[in-house]
């Protein structure tokens, strides 16, 4: 019935094969009806029967929400329109940043402080949650996680990456540098204030934080909620429109309960069904192109794909990327108030030319060190000390090259049992100190040659970081504490180094 594959082949090509054969073989067995089971909502897997259940409705995300992919998008802070507001506010004159504006978009709508909020928890509450409290003769407040008197205007929307073997360290990674944070759905978390920018900046598995507009069961709902924003985007300091984006974000694919189909406007909708993305953005964007004058003019999806242009670098800083979060229960509409930079290629760890098998996964590495140092001040930068050379000779020294960005140190990452050097190198990428060693001197040397090969395409990933750090002001004009110093201009006595091997 099949013919087998002739030399080497892959465990997908015979799975292929092995599913034509029992096509081909079998065709006459039907699946019989399956009794009612417990299924997984994230992979679909039948725990009554032991096995995967294929034929089950999940809440699937897509491909973006697994991967960790969103448009970049820098804090906010460093709009021009905030820019602008600090600067007028110096000088006592009354004026808006980005967050006030979406502040005021929601007190129009008639939703003001955390309304949005508690909609988005609301609609992703579980019917279990929801039947406990209506049997308990418990008051709505009582199981909203969600502050419940609703008059906070900080409360920000985190989304996360959704991968499976990953999420648990993602979820901590947040409990610790979002603190008082509340879990809504799978890789959807709600914080009460939003994080630092180089902390976000930092974070392994965030993807984007948006401040909340508005929600809808559907996406008929949804775009008439967001056309009661009335939303009137202000021109930038120069006097040019502002230009907007918007993008489509599938957190979980929504489930679908019914086929009708409304009409709102010149626009057909077909609500309680899950709305493809064509749908969203010829429905959501034909609003949205109309609070500014200039419109999408980088496109409804302002692809900013070459950084060292000059034109895309200017129009990502002043372009507004609003979102359209999708989950399983509706829709969520927002704007993006910061979506961390893609790192180098060059500066990922799986391009390390010393592997093993039993490695730290880099992603763990940087989530565990990132809930360690959330709020303290070790993201600075480290000693100019020459790279693989440490205080004794055996270690190895994870941090700046001669040249690099220096500043004081106040707390290093130590690694005893470096093994390949995953620890070491999160730390290096995200601006820490930091110092390994291993009790076989092999080890340490396969993790001298994975550190020294980044060396050459580290300080790209740096720049990044010190880009953000360097936006990161407060509003009296001083830097941060967790940003990473310039290098000073000359080396004075009492910091010269007599010896290579001396610091």
């Amino acid at each position: 019935a099949v013919t087998a594959p002739g030399g080497s082949c892959g465990m997908r090509r015979w799975r292929t094969y092995g599913r034509t054969y029992a096509r081909a073989v079998l065709p006459w067995q039907t699946a019989s009806p399956a009794p009612a089971s417990r299924v997984s909502p994230s992979r679909g897997y039948d725990h009554a029967a032991g096995r995967r259940d294929f034929g089950a409705t999940v809440a699937r995300s897509s491909k973006a929400a697994k991967m960790g992919r969103y448009p970049p998008v820098p804090h906010v802070d460093a709009h021009p329109l905030s820019r602008h507001a600090r600067e007028r506010a110096a000088m006592d004159e009354d004026s808006m940043d980005v967050a006030a504006l979406c502040a005021s978009w929601r007190q129009r709508a008639g939703k003001p402080g955390a309304t949005v909020t508690l909609e988005v928890e609301r609609m992703l509450r579980n019917d279990a949650d929801a039947a406990a409290a209506a049997d308990a003769d418990a008051s709505p407040s009582s199981v909203t996680l969600v502050d419940p008197d609703a008059s906070s205007p900080h409360w920000r929307l985190l989304l996360t990456n959704k991968n499976e073997n990953l999420y648990n360290a993602f979820a901590l990674e947040v409990a610790a540098c979002a603190p008082n944070s509340v879990s809504l759905a799978t890789g959807l978390f709600a914080s009460p204030s939003t994080p630092a920018a180089p902390t976000l900046a930092r974070m392994a598995g965030l993807r984007a934080v948006v401040d909340p507009l508005a929600t809808g069961e559907d996406l008929a709902s949804l775009l008439d909620a967001v056309r009661a924003l009335r939303v009137s985007v202000p021109p930038l300091p120069n006097g040019d429109p502002t230009p907007v984006a918007l993008y489509h974000d599938c957190v979980a694919r929504f489930v679908g309960r019914g086929g009708d189909t409304a009409v709102r406007g010149d626009t057909a909708v077909r609500s309680c069904n899950r709305a493809s993305s064509p749908d969203v953005y010829a429905s959501i964007g034909d609003v949205v192109r109309t609070w500014t004058p200039c419109g999408f003019k980088h496109g409804v999806y302002a692809r900013f794909k070459n950084p060292n242009d000059p034109t895309n670098v200017e129009g990502l800083r002043n372009t507004l990327r609003f979102v359209v979060v999708e989950t399983s229960r509706g829709y969520a509409f927002g704007l993006t108030t910061f979506a961390p930079a893609v790192s180098p290629p060059r500066c990922d760890w799986n391009r390390k030319p010393n592997n093993y098998s039993a490695g730290t996964r880099p992603e763990v590495a940087a989530a565990a060190l990132n809930a360690v140092l959330a709020g303290g001040e070790g993201m600075r930068g480290t000693r100019s000390t020459p790279m693989g050379r440490g205080e004794g000779g055996d270690g190895l020294s994870g941090g700046w090259e001669d040249g690099a960005p220096t500043g004081t140190i106040t707390s290093v990452v130590v690694d005893p049992c470096c093994g390949g050097g995953t620890v070491l190198h999160a730390a290096w990428s995200r601006g820490y100190a930091a110092i390994g060693g291993d009790v076989n001197a092999q080890i340490v040397l396969n993790a001298r040659g994975n550190i020294a090969s980044f060396v050459p395409s580290m300080p790209a990933a740096h720049a990044v970081l010190a880009a953000v750090d360097d936006a990161s002001e407060d509003r009296d004009g001083r830097l941060r504490d967790d940003r990473i110093e310039s290098p000073p201009d000359e080396v004075t006595s009492e910091d010269e180094v007599t010896s290579e091997d001396e610091v």
